[in-house]
């Protein structure tokens, strides 16, 4: 590290201790997955193995609340790091006790007990989002080939519109990204008069000393909200919104236009927005539902695609001589794999179906396309992604083996 990285660590201990509390909460899931699939393996075919099985949604639900409380602190990257950690083991120790397990009760109350996770993600999504549209469809003037992307366009427009946007409730929602994007120049000018006109209004405020001017994030009155889905973060093409400890009040931000700036108007065609009065919270509840769906449609994408590769996995691990070596090929030849993995490739396929229906669903709640949400997830974080693919591919897979050359 050298003596100058000991200074920089010193001297900011608050961040050294968010990065060992996020070490600490990752490194926690290399002991109880595999203390799980320990204790599948020591249950099967006893009558305890069945709340084994139900017990790894609760783990889920635990070791993800751990792992966000540990990465709040970097605001847009908090999905993608659940998600590619807890999400990711979970889907591979699952595809584990499926290909391992010989009961067929077992693997059926695996299928099942994913199945209701399904039915409840759908049916939450439904309910949280099914608002949204009709909302949409009264702001918005669209005709209805111009309805690809509702919800983008009508986020978009709020945001170049001051008079508009200002009628909005914005507490919470934040203007900068942690991390760059790659920004036309119109919306770039967006951006720096959205930045530029909140600092103002937050100098303005401080100097005439209002205790209202200034309202802390955890007291506002949608922190219940930003809570329960890891943070107060979502991306659109105009701004992406990220968590801080201070916001702005609902109408303390007036946005003004520099006269020396002028925005270049996209041809493509914008929506006409109505009256937006009667709708003082459709921009944050747009966000909010924006950010909903980026979680749930990339941990969808994860647990289809995991299943699948453990299958390909399998397959081309049967065929190599290390294979003897490896704890889950453990009974598993070349007569027998095919009837091994078909459970796992079927459940990878139930998975696929469930993407295939969170999509339809948030393409008529939300006239939104989430595949494009999806990709840019995928393309502005590769990096990230694909460090911890790799680094837990390592841990999960080649780590579980017997023989290291002794």
């Amino acid at each position: 590290m050298g003596a100058d990285a000991i200074r920089r660590t010193k001297a900011q201990p608050n961040q050294f201790k968010q990065y060992l509390n996020n070490l600490h909460a990752q490194i926690l899931m290399m002991f109880v997955y595999p203390i799980y699939e320990a204790l599948f393996r020591t249950t099967e075919g006893s009558h305890f193995q069945l709340l084994v099985i139900l017990l790894l949604p609760i783990i889920k639900v635990f070791l993800k609340d751990i792992v966000r409380k540990s990465t709040m602190h970097i605001g847009d990257m908090v999905p993608e790091t659940v998600i590619f950690t807890v999400d990711f083991f979970n889907a591979i120790y699952v595809a584990t006790c499926m290909q391992t397990s010989s009961s067929a009760l077992s693997i059926s109350a695996i299928t099942i007990t994913n199945i209701l996770q399904t039915v409840a993600m759908l049916n939450g999504l439904h309910r949280r989002t099914g608002s949204i549209s009709s909302k949409l469809h009264n702001l918005s003037q669209l005709s209805s080939e111009n309805e690809k992307d509702l919800l983008l366009s009508v986020l978009c427009s709020l945001c170049r519109d001051p008079e508009k946007f200002k009628k909005q409730n914005r507490a919470g929602i934040m203007i900068r990204s942690c991390f760059p994007h790659h920004l036309s120049a119109a919306d770039t000018i967006v951006l720096n008069t959205l930045d530029t006109a909140k600092k103002e209004t937050s100098i303005t405020r401080q100097q005439s000393a209002k205790p209202a001017a200034v309202a802390p994030y955890p007291n506002s009155p949608d922190s219940s909200i930003r809570e329960s889905i890891f943070s107060q973060q979502t991306h659109c093409p105009c701004f992406r919104n990220r968590v801080s400890f201070v916001s702005p009040t609902a109408d303390s931000v007036n946005v003004v236009y520099p006269p020396n700036q002028q925005v270049k108007r996209s041809t493509t065609h914008k929506p006409k927005l109505d009256d937006t009065s009667d709708h003082p919270v459709i921009l944050r509840d747009s966000l909010e539902a924006l950010f909903t769906i980026e979680c749930l449609v990339v941990t969808t994408y994860l647990e289809a695609i995991i299943p699948l590769f453990y299958t390909t996995y399998v397959l081309v691990m049967i065929r190599l001589p290390s294979a003897k070596y490896h704890t889950e090929m453990v009974g598993i030849t070349h007569d027998n794999v095919g009837a091994r993995i078909l459970p796992v490739f079927a459940f990878g396929l139930l998975e696929v179906a469930s993407l295939v229906l969170l999509v339809v669903t948030i393409k008529r709640n939300c006239m939104m396309r989430a595949i494009y949400q999806l990709a840019f997830v995928l393309e502005s974080q590769r990096s990230s992604i694909q460090t911890k693919l790799i680094v837990w591919m390592m841990i999960t897979l080649c780590f579980r083996v017997m023989h290291f050359g002794t």
